[in-house]
């Protein structure tokens, strides 16, 4: 059945013709094992039994409005709503880990000899460097009032806008 176009596509090697009660006719005997045995090989790779992940793994669920509107929780919710916003949690774990971070919260080296790095107040004051970097597109879209108010809270560090000209 190589003419049909999704067999091609497949990723196991499902492409040979299911055998049918028509088909089997002129099948032989080794022909009818050897479907039988590709049978039930994709049988018991597809119909596996289900395993308990309670407590390995984190339950997917949204966040409830009917609770009113509280951010931080809202922001929080994000990590167990979905692949899409779990990625976004877990950004927006990484920017608070990032923006709470400061030079104080690692030991010194023993090797330092640089006083001022190991004065305690400029090792309170030296914090992370947030690099936010952007594609041009996102300046016409919604996400510009997300980008102004970052700049304008001093939430970066640096700005880098990759901008890409169309001739």
């Amino acid at each position: 059945m190589n003419n049909v176009g999704w067999s091609k596509k497949l990723p196991l090697r499902l492409c040979r013709h299911i055998p049918t009660p028509a088909s089997t006719a002129s099948l032989t005997m080794s022909e009818l094992k050897e479907d039988d045995t590709v049978m039930s090989t994709v049988h018991s790779t597809v119909f596996k039994e289900s395993e308990n992940l309670d407590g390995k793994c984190l339950k997917i669920e949204g966040y409830d409005f009917n609770r009113g509107v509280d951010y931080d929780q809202l922001l929080e919710s994000m990590l167990t709503t979905g692949f899409q916003a779990s990625n976004l949690g877990d950004a927006i774990e990484t920017v608070n880990q990032m923006l709470d971070w400061r030079l104080f919260d690692e030991l010194v080296a023993e090797d330092c000899n640089d006083e001022k790095e190991r004065d305690l107040d400029y090792r309170k004051s030296v914090t992370c460097k947030v690099f936010l970097g952007f594609t041009s597109n996102l300046i016409s879209s919604g996400v510009r009032e997300h980008v102004r108010f970052l700049c304008q809270h001093h939430m970066e560090s640096s700005v880098l806008d990759r901008s890409i000209g169309k001739y």
